[in-house]
């Protein structure tokens, strides 16, 4: 297991160099606590670009459920 920048990882990942796993800030966890509570979450301790990341993640990934989460966490935090 090795730790790489998103964008060399989304680079390799797209010539099947390397495979990536769901990062631990969007994982069941995290996820739960946002929907309980999104406008008070401290997302700085997670990523500056938590939503930007988290979207890129989602299309990579083709993880659905992952966008749904952004979107209704993001409306819930500046709605």
């Amino acid at each position: 297991k090795l730790e790489l920048p998103f964008w060399l990882a989304s680079r390799l990942h797209q010539f099947d160099h390397v495979t990536i796993e769901m990062p631990e800030m969007y994982s069941d966890g995290p996820r739960r606590d946002m929907e309980a509570d999104a406008a008070h979450m401290n997302l700085r301790g997670c990523c500056d670009h938590y939503f930007e990341i988290g979207k890129e993640v989602s299309v990579l990934l083709n993880d659905r459920d992952l966008l749904k989460h952004l979107k209704d966490a993001f409306v819930k935090r500046f709605h």
